[in-house]
C-alpha cells in the first residue's frame, strides 16, 4: 500500500483565526511557506545549486484542506515524489529543516541564527509576519510516515528573526531584483534588467555559473558590491536566488517568454485598457482642435 504524500498543517490561533482567514495571510502563509521550502533546496548543493525545475518541483506545495470552522491549512508536497535517493526525499527534509528553524527562531537562544543562510532569514521574516494581528501564534507539523515534525511560533519570532537580520547585514551589500538577459559565460559577465528599465552589469564567479545558467531570462533577486573599474561599473555577485511568482505579482508587466500570452492576455497583465469613450481618449487634447485630428495623430504614431 502506497504512503500518503507527505503534508505540511498550519494551525493558525487568535482571534483573527475564529472560523475564517483573512486572504492576506492565507497568501502570506502560503506562499512564503513554498518560498522557504524553496530556498532551502537551492542552497543544498555546494556549487552551483538545484536547477531551476527541479527546485520548482520537489518543493512545490498543494493547499489540499481548509477545515470548516477553524483556521487550519493543510499542504501537500506535490507529486510525484522522488524518495529513491541517496538522502531521502528532498522535499520532506527541507520542511524538516525550515520547521526545525522556526523552532530555532522561536527560542532566541543565543547563536540560533548562526547556520541559518541570510537567504532563509529573509524567507523566515517574511513568513512569520502572519504571526500579529490577531493571529497570536501558529502550529506546525510535519506528517512524512518516519519523519514527524512539531513547532509553534508566536509574536516573539517576529523580534528574533530581526534582530538576526540586522546582525547578518553586510556593509555595502547591494539587493537588486530583476531579470539576467544576456550572458557572457567567457568572461563571466551578464546583463540585468530592472522593473524600472535600468540594465545593470554583473559579474559573477566561476562557482555560480549553474545557477547564473538557470536563472538566465528569469526573475531573481541578486546580491553583491558595486564595483567601478574605470569607466565600467557593475555588481560583483556573491549570490543569487529565485524572486518567485509574488513579484511577477508586484509588476505584471515583467512576464517570461514561456508564458505564450495571447495579446489579450498580454494587455491585462499590463493594465491596458479599452477606452470607454472618445472624450477618454481625447485626455489633455485641446478642446478646439477637431477630434479627426486627434484620431490621425493616434493612428500615424501607432504605425
Amino acid at each position: 500500500m502506497a504512503s500518503p504524500p507527505p503534508r505540511i498543517e498550519a494551525v493558525l490561533e487568535g482571534p483573527a483565526a475564529q472560523g475564517r482567514l483573512a486572504v492576506d495571510a492565507l497568501v502570506t502563509l502560503a506562499r512564503e511557506l513554498q518560498m522557504s521550502l524553496r530556498r532551502i533546496l537551492s542552497n543544498r548543493r555546494p556549487r552551483g545549486g538545484r536547477f531551476r525545475g527541479a527546485i520548482e518541483e520537489v518543493g512545490r506545495l498543494d493547499l489540499i484542506a481548509f477545515r470548516q470552522g477553524s483556521a487550519v491549512c493543510t499542504f501537500e508536497l506535490a507529486p510525484p515524489r522522488d524518495p529513491a535517493t541517496l538522502s531521502g526525499d528532498q522535499g520532506v527534509r527541507a520542511a524538516d529543516e525550515l520547521l526545525l528553524a522556526l523552532e530555532a527562531a522561536e527560542s532566541g537562544h543565543e547563536g540560533w541564527s548562526d547556520d541559518v543562510q541570510p537567504s532563509l532569514l529573509e524567507s523566515l521574516d517574511r513568513l512569520t509576519r502572519v504571526v500579529g494581528d490577531g493571529i497570536d501564534t501558529v502550529n506546525f507539523s510535519l506528517d512524512a510516515g518516519a519523519v514527524q515534525r512539531r513547532t509553534r511560533i508566536s509574536t516573539a519570532i517576529r523580534t528574533h528573526v530581526q534582530a538576526a537580520l540586522r546582525r547578518a547585514g553586510r556593509p555595502n551589500e547591494v539587493r537588486i531584483e530583476g531579470v539576467i538577459w544576456e550572458c557572457d559565460w567567457r568572461r563571466h559577465t551578464a546583463e540585468m534588467h530592472s522593473p524600472d528599465g535600468t540594465k545593470l552589469a554583473l559579474r559573477f564567479s566561476a562557482d555560480l555559473e549553474e545557477q547564473v545558467t538557470a536563472a538566465r531570462r528569469s526573475r531573481v533577486i541578486v546580491y553583491g558590491r558595486m564595483v567601478s573599474e574605470g569607466k565600467s561599473t557593475f555588481v560583483d555577485v556573491s549570490r543569487l536566488e529565485f524572486s518567485g511568482p509574488d513579484l511577477r505579482e508586484l509588476d505584471p508587466a515583467f512576464g517570461a517568454f514561456s508564458d505564450n500570452l495571447s495579446i489579450d492576455e498580454l494587455a491585462a497583465r499590463q493594465g491596458v485598457t479599452t477606452p470607454k469613450s472618445l472624450d477618454e481618449l481625447r485626455g489633455t487634447w485641446l478642446d478646439d482642435e477637431p477630434i479627426d485630428d486627434l484620431l490621425a495623430t493616434t493612428g500615424r504614431l501607432r504605425r
